[in-house]
């Protein structure tokens, strides 16, 4: 009695999305996070201005990601974390910018929950933006419980300490160095779809009187600093 060879179906390796368990297989973890350090490297390259705040938003990323990695040893859940919090200060700032003019500081959190006319302001006048901010952050807590329980990545923590100590020193050097190289901050009109606005800001290479001058002029007189470039944040 000879055995029958088995079907190509069993033989072939099927590639599934969660474990016996219930977790992220492996292979999901892996793809899941490839895609969003991806997302956020573009992000970072496009509209993060010239290299020393590419280098510093970026590192100021991993480092916070790494933080969240060696506490919990999840990288999917910490990279995700991150992502949505970038998402969020991303449309904050486009948000800020579009009715003030004025892109977002690190500051404005604080300003903002410290003082109760300004939030009495917010919820007369911009209610729905405020709401929205409200079920981001509850999204984004929702987003994080799922993943810190499905997530079945265990990075060792010494790999995590690693990428943390030099992030951390790639913040402070590329934070020293935009210090120093410091100008001035142009609301630019001129932008890649019409009726967008766009934010520039000048480097001490390209530091005259052309970004000194006012916003109605910034159109006409560009910073060269980051030609296709839009700075998002201020820090």
């Amino acid at each position: 009695m000879t055995s029958e060879p088995l079907s190509d179906a069993r033989t072939r390796r099927t590639y599934s999305v969660f474990t016996a368990g219930g977790l992220f297989s492996t292979t999901t973890v892996a793809i899941a996070t490839t895609v969003i350090a991806a997302a956020l490297a573009y992000y970072h390259w496009r509209y993060e201005g010239w290299r020393e705040t590419i280098i510093f938003a970026s590192a100021i990323t991993t480092s916070i990601t790494a933080a969240l990695t060696l506490l919990t040893r999840r990288i999917l859940f910490s990279i995700a974390v991150v992502a949505a919090a970038v998402t969020m200060i991303v449309v904050a700032s486009d948000v800020k910018r579009h009715y003030i003019e004025m892109v977002l500081h690190a500051y404005d959190v604080v300003f903002y929950l410290t003082s109760l006319s300004t939030l009495k302001y917010l919820w007369v006048d911009h209610r729905v933006h405020l709401i929205a901010i409200a079920l981001s952050f509850l999204a984004t807590g929702l987003l994080g419980y799922v993943l810190y329980n499905r997530d079945s990545s265990r990075i060792p923590r010494h790999l995590s300490a690693i990428v943390l100590v030099i992030s951390v020193a790639l913040t402070v050097w590329a934070g020293a160095a935009t210090r120093s190289s410091s100008g001035t901050t142009c609301i630019c009109r001129r932008s890649m779809r019409p009726g967008r606005k766009r934010s520039r800001r000048c480097g001490a290479a390209s530091f005259s009187k052309r970004c000194q001058a006012s916003r109605s002029h910034c159109s006409k007189y560009p910073c060269r600093a980051s030609p296709s470039r839009s700075r998002r944040t201020s820090f």
